[in-house]
């Protein structure tokens, strides 16, 4: 779904005023793909969540910093608000829908091995926020919630993790990684699939 409405994401928040321009990508592997253009020494990541902060203050959000969901409030089967805990002790929010943010769970060495069993044998080794530990999860378990496939995830961004099966049968797939410098001679002559022998990604991107 994030793919498919990708365009749209663009296009809103070049709405919010978010400056937009062509990645390196479509020179260099024929990709159109849209980055945030920065302001002064702020990274992309900066400008963006500072144009989504003043367009979140300009509709009247409440901010609430330190403060930690703890559980989701559900009504007749519908999430319907959150408890957090915050500064000032337990706050409950009431709300038309709830989206969870929570990143991944890439810092839970205990999910990681149940969800991928074996990772640790491909040399994985997880560089992103240490508080990405699946938070998310634990939260949606009374609502019987709906998650990804298990057999396949990406703990973190730029890392595309083939199964121990594929590794075994080609050792130079175990370094495989969107950003790597083996990147080039990996896809030239290599289709990735998953553990079914169905193709899942574009091996041509990263």
């Amino acid at each position: 779904e994030i793919l498919i409405q990708s365009a749209y994401s663009i296009e809103w928040l070049e709405n919010l005023g978010v400056d937009m321009e062509p990645s390196f990508t479509f020179e260099q592997r024929g990709q159109d793909v849209a980055k945030v253009v920065k302001q002064g020494d702020e990274s992309e990541g900066a400008t963006l969540m500072s144009k989504l902060e003043e367009s979140f203050d300009e509709l009247g959000g409440t901010k609430l910093m330190d403060t930690r969901v703890t559980e989701l409030l559900v009504d007749d089967g519908n999430v319907v608000g959150v408890l957090a805990e915050g500064p000032e002790g337990v706050v409950e929010i009431r709300a038309e829908a709830v989206v969870l943010a929570t990143g991944g769970f890439g810092a839970n060495s205990e999910m990681i091995e149940d969800t991928i069993p074996g990772l640790a044998t491909l040399g994985y080794h997880f560089t992103g926020n240490p508080k990405n530990v699946g938070d998310a999860f634990d939260l949606v378990k009374p609502v019987d919630a709906q998650t990804y496939d298990k057999n396949w995830v990406i703990p973190a961004p730029g890392s595309i993790l083939p199964h121990p099966a594929i590794v075994a049968k080609d050792s130079k797939l175990r370094d495989f990684n969107g950003f790597s410098t083996l990147e080039e001679n990996l896809i030239s002559n290599r289709v990735l699939v998953n553990r079914n022998g169905d193709r899942f990604t574009n091996e041509g991107a990263n």
